[in-house]
């Protein structure tokens, strides 16, 4: 490799990679999904039911098999690939150059992002592990009952607000309180309560205007007129997000953030990984420009269900 392909690469690649370290800590995508490592094209994932509960014991001891589910994620290859001239490189455009590759490593770590709004847009036809859609108003597992987490003012009643498009920020507290206290009531397929400990919740919103509510709502201590926000006492951290890639509506999607298992899994069979293209290659003799490529072969799909819960108002 000649001295300019040498620096270009330490210069592209550098760029690149600390930015994508960098943003991985600051995307949202992995807040609601548990990540594995994956050996092969399609990863099978069984689902296993939930521990019985304690019983007094009387008689002999009475086990309890746990109920398998099971349901597949393809892994999938993507690449990002740029392009140098060499006369560029040479008349010093270096840090625009460099500038592109930390935009490369921002769309590398996004893409988890973009994996993961693609599902949840999908939430109300996309089955999960139960064979529901994600969002559904008829899931039923075991001895679960039949439960929703695709919900209106019908289920959460605070949702029914003067305007829609933007309720005030103590309508946005108290549609989030509601909305948490609906998920804690979310049973097992042996009929125990789940999210009971749950402390730890992230709220999207579709939209700027649903966004400005809601972050005022967990944020601010006190609210017009000087009330104090409902939610400013509560033993929870909600974080909220603005993601305008979601369908746009007036709805929130309120996920558990501190569970074992997630909303969402995410799984890679093979990490960013880069190759470069330097002056004794074919493409650089035929087009006279170095070339720098990453490709990764990851995937995502639903998770726990009732971790997540998409609320409209109305």
């Amino acid at each position: 490799m000649g001295a300019l392909a040498e620096m270009a690469q330490e210069a592209i690649s550098t760029s690149f990679y600390e930015t994508l370290s960098a943003a991985l800590g600051e995307i949202w995508s992995p807040k609601i999904s548990v990540q594995f490592d994956s050996k092969q094209a399609t990863e099978k994932h069984r689902w296993l039911g939930f521990s019985p509960a304690l019983r007094e014991w009387v008689g002999g001891r009475q086990a309890k098999s746990l109920r398998v589910e099971a349901f597949s994620i393809n892994n999938v290859l993507y690449e990002w690939t740029l392009d140098v001239e060499d006369p560029d490189w040479r008349r010093g455009v270096g840090p625009q150059i460099k500038l592109r590759a930390r935009e490369g490593g921002l769309r590398a770590a996004q893409h988890w992002n973009t994996l993961a709004k693609t599902l949840l847009n999908a939430g109300e036809s996309g089955t999960c592990y139960d064979g529901a859609a994600f969002f559904s108003a008829a899931h039923a597992s075991g001895a679960s009952g039949t439960q929703i987490n695709l919900c209106t003012a019908s289920h959460i009643l605070s949702a029914d607000v003067a305007t829609a498009a933007k309720p005030t920020a103590a309508e946005a507290a108290d549609v989030g309180l509601e909305a948490i206290g609906y998920m804690q009531s979310y049973k097992d397929d042996v009929g125990e309560i789940v999210n009971e400990n749950a402390k730890k919740f992230l709220i999207l919103c579709p939209t700027a205007r649903l966004f400005s509510s809601f972050f005022q709502a967990f944020t601010l201590q006190t609210l017009a007129a000087g009330a104090e926000s409902p939610a400013a006492k509560a033993p929870y951290a909600v974080e909220v997000q603005h993601v305008p890639t979601l369908t746009s509506g007036s709805y929130i999607l309120l996920c558990r953030m501190d569970g074992e298992v997630r909303p969402l899994i995410a799984q890679e069979e093979e990490p960013v990984t880069d190759q470069f293209l330097d002056e004794s290659s074919t493409h650089y003799v035929n087009t006279n420009t170095l070339r720098f490529g990453v490709k990764t072969t990851r995937g995502m799909g639903y998770g726990e269900w009732r971790h997540a819960m998409k609320v409209t108002l109305s």
